[in-house]
């Protein structure tokens, strides 16, 4: 049976910058104030240059492992 490689990853709540505990606060307040609500929508200040960076790290790993002459192994 051939394997077919998939990439996986999980966002943090760490945030540079900020300290420990932060992200987490954060998100713990969101997920208790606006969700599930109308108001769960992305706000204009939210900081979303991790996911930027989240992005481009998963899009180089597929094209790197796309572009390879050897199938991926696990």
């Amino acid at each position: 049976m051939p394997v077919v490689p998939a990439i996986w990853s999980k966002s943090g709540v760490d945030f540079i910058g900020q300290e420990p505990g932060w992200g987490e606060k954060q998100y713990a307040d969101w997920i208790q104030d606006k969700y599930p609500n109308p108001g769960d929508e992305v706000e204009d200040d939210w900081n979303l240059e991790g996911l930027v960076e989240d992005a481009q790290l998963a899009f180089r790993l597929a094209a790197a492992v796309a572009h390879s002459d050897d199938t991926p192994t696990w």
